[in-house]
C-alpha cells in the first residue's frame, strides 16, 4: 500500500502500558501486511530542549543538531502519526514534550516564514494519541491531549482521537484491560481503513 506510519513511543520506560496499547493499535494497523512502519523509542533519543532562541524564525531550520534531526524526516513522509505518552503532571511525559517543544521549527516555518513545513504539502496526515495513568480523576487527560492536538494541528495532522486508559499505575497492567486493548487493535485497523 505503500503508507508509512510513524510510532512515537513516548514513554521513559519501554515496555510499560502506553507501549502496550501502543503495540496493540500497530497489530490491528500492520494486520494485512504491506506496511512501513517505523518505531521511535524516545528515550532512546538525545532530543535537548528548545531553547527558544527564535534561530529558527530566521533560517527555517533548527540550531540544535542531535536526534531531533533524525525525526523531522520520518513527520514529513508520514501518512499517520501515534504519539503515546504516560500522564505526567496531568501532561506529557518530558521525553515527549521536549519532542514537541522541538517542532517550533514547524511553527516557524508556516507562521513566520510563510513557507510549506513539508516536501509533500498536499500529503492528508492522520493522528491518533494514546495516554494511560494510574490514578482515575476525571481531567486526568486533558492537559495531554491538548497538547497533542495542538502539535498535530500545527502539522496539518488530523485528529483521529485516542484511547486514554485509567487506574493502570504498575508496569504492564493494563494488559488486564481487555476492552483497552481491543479498542487499540480496532482502532488501528480503522486508521489504516481509507488506504
Amino acid at each position: 500500500m505503500g503508507i508509512h506510519i510513524l510510532a512515537l513511543f513516548g514513554s521513559p520506560r519501554r515496555g510499560g502500558n502506553t507501549d502496550i496499547l501502543m503495540e496493540e493499535l500497530l497489530n490491528g494497523i500492520s494486520r494485512d501486511g504491506g506496511i512501513d512502519i517505523t518505531r521511535i523509542y524516545l528515550c532512546d533519543y538525545d532530543i535537548k530542549p528548545c531553547k527558544a532562541c527564535a534561530y529558527c524564525e530566521i533560517h527555517g531550520e533548527c540550531c540544535i543538531q542531535d536526534d531531533m534531526c533524525k525525526i523531522y524526516p520520518l513527520l514529513d513522509r508520514s501518512q499517520i502519526i501515534i504519539v503515546s505518552s504516560p500522564v505526567y503532571f496531568f501532561g506529557l511525559s518530558a521525553q515527549c514534550k521536549t519532542m514537541i517543544d522541538r517542532c517550533h521549527i514547524i511553527w516557524a516555518r508556516k507562521f513566520v516564514l510563510n513557507e510549506p513545513w513539508s516536501e509533500d504539502d498536499e500529503m492528508v496526515r492522520q493522528g491518533f494519541f494514546i495516554s494511560a495513568a494510574g490514578t482515575n480523576n476525571p481531567s486526568l487527560f486533558y492537559g495531554g491531549e491538548m497538547t497533542i492536538r495542538n502539535f498535530f494541528d500545527c502539522l496539518d495532522i488530523l485528529y483521529q482521537g485516542a484511547i486514554m486508559v485509567r487506574g493502570v499505575q504498575e508496569k504492564g497492567e493494563v494488559r488486564k484491560k481487555v476492552n483497552a486493548l481491543k479498542n487499540a487493535y480496532n482502532k488501528g485497523v480503522e486508521l489504516v481503513n481509507p488506504y
